[in-house]
């Protein structure tokens, strides 16, 4: 009999275990960063109840991010998303904030457990492997820290220029990234920006396009590549002899500017 009620006891404590284990695998799966980034933008965008999702994402360690990011998309998809949600989130929560750009792109107001970020630090550090943000995509910058250093992407990609929102009418539509979407996500989100804000005139051969190209043009590989691209998706007909013109920013503050699926 006390043999009978021992394997009883064992069969309890093995099926605990199981779902114990279960139940962690899940809050694992949960708790994954890129994951968090992308819940977080889709509660945005369906005007959800947000805070729960801020929340677990903040919760994250400096290395639990490293550990979690460990594909260039995963990196990129990961810090667009959070990119993009903060400028909602700080923006819908105070819109006095947009009053001066520099010191709302520059603060470290993006918080993690044993970090801050600024969108400075995420545009130009992270995505843009310390580039110096008004060095035209030609200069480092030799100040950035090892922890920012430490979380670049390991290669750049210019089209993050077509996918971060940073709250302005002329910002680029949002998206909802993942690892296994990004490419065709960002191929399909440049197309559409170029060809809303770019105008050919051929008599005149110029292109008016927008300024993210003269503010970043190293990060394109400067002029014959940018207007190889505009070619590429069929904004003009040839390269030569073309003149590229930019066209004003308009920094007047426009939230809730989701792509569409």
């Amino acid at each position: 009999m006390p043999g009978f009620l021992l394997l009883i006891q064992l069969f309890f404590l093995s099926s605990s275990i199981g779902v114990t284990f279960s139940a962690q695998r899940l809050h694992e799966s949960e708790e994954n960063a890129l994951v968090l980034s992308q819940k977080l933008l889709s509660d945005l965008k369906a005007k959800r109840d947000w805070q729960l999702s801020q929340k677990h994402l903040e919760s994250l360690t400096y290395q639990q991010i490293k550990t979690d990011l460990k594909s260039n998309e995963e990196i990129l998809a990961f810090w667009i998303n959070t990119y993009n949600a903060y400028i909602q989130i700080q923006l819908k929560n105070n819109a006095k904030l947009y009053e001066d750009r520099g010191d709302f792109f520059s603060e470290k107001s993006i918080p993690f457990v044993d970090m801050a970020l600024s969108f400075d630090e995420i545009e130009h550090g992270i995505l843009r492997k310390s580039a110096w943000k008004y060095g035209l995509g030609y200069i480092k910058n030799p100040f950035v820290s090892n922890e920012i250093e430490d979380l670049e992407v390991m290669q750049t990609d210019p089209r993050i220029h077509f996918a971060l929102n940073c709250g302005a009418k002329s910002c680029p539509k949002i998206a909802i990234y993942t690892a296994k979407n990004l490419d065709r996500v960002l191929a399909i989100n440049a197309e559409a920006f170029l060809k809303e804000n770019s105008v050919y005139k051929k008599a005149e051969k110029t292109v008016h396009t927008t300024p993210l190209f003269s503010w970043f043009k190293g990060d394109f590989g400067g002029d014959e590549e940018i207007l190889k691209l505009l070619k590429s998706y069929g904004i003009i007909a040839a390269t030569e002899d073309i003149e590229i013109k930019y066209t004003d920013y308009d920094w007047t503050m426009k939230l809730d500017n989701y792509a569409k699926p």
